[in-house]
């Protein structure tokens, strides 16, 4: 009866386990679920790099708000925050991601691309300093670490503000919860 007990024991335990893992794994793909990333932005031009640095500390948070698991596509929404000196960039983008489900190349990466508004201002001789939102798009490509971690590269490509194109390489670490 002691045994009994004890396998039965370690089969609920396995079982829960296995229903614990299950739903951490699809984290990456089920609606409502957050990430919560940090990263560094780089931008490209030399006159943006000059007033605000050449690497620039940033947060985002994202969510999921749709998925089509026979495509592997996820949409996501999400809003970003990089500032340093006479540079801040507030990125509220939309974005579709496909992953790569079968691991055919043997890691866990995804790619995707969207739109989004940027309410931006740059204060510099040249500019106004003023915020203003305008429109932009952007190109994503990450590796998936665990379940739950990853890293991920976006491009921001964005309006030019007044006479200065902000645009720049974000790499980022995140946490899906």
């Amino acid at each position: 009866m002691k045994h009994m007990l004890t396998v039965s024991g370690l089969i609920g335990s396995i079982v829960i386990a296995s229903s614990a893992h299950a739903q951490v794994s699809d984290l990456a793909q089920r609606v409502g679920s957050s990430t919560l990333k940090i990263g560094v932005y780089s931008p490209d031009k030399p006159s943006v790099r000059d007033v605000a640095g050449k690497n620039i500390l940033n947060f985002s948070y994202e969510t999921i708000i749709q998925n089509v698991i026979e495509r592997n596509e996820t949409s996501t929404f999400s809003i970003g925050y990089i500032e340093q000196d006479a540079l801040r960039i507030i990125p509220i983008t939309v974005s579709q991601i496909t992953r790569d489900n079968k691991k055919t190349s043997g890691y866990d990466f995804f790619t995707g691309y969207g739109v989004g508004l940027y309410a931006m201002r740059l204060d510099t001789l040249s500019t106004t300093g003023n915020t203003k939102v305008m429109p932009g798009f952007h190109f994503i490509a990450g590796l998936n670490l665990t379940t739950r971690s990853f890293i991920e590269a976006r491009y921001h490509l964005t309006s030019h503000y007044e006479t200065i194109n902000p645009s720049g390489l974000n790499i980022a670490y995140g946490i899906r919860f």
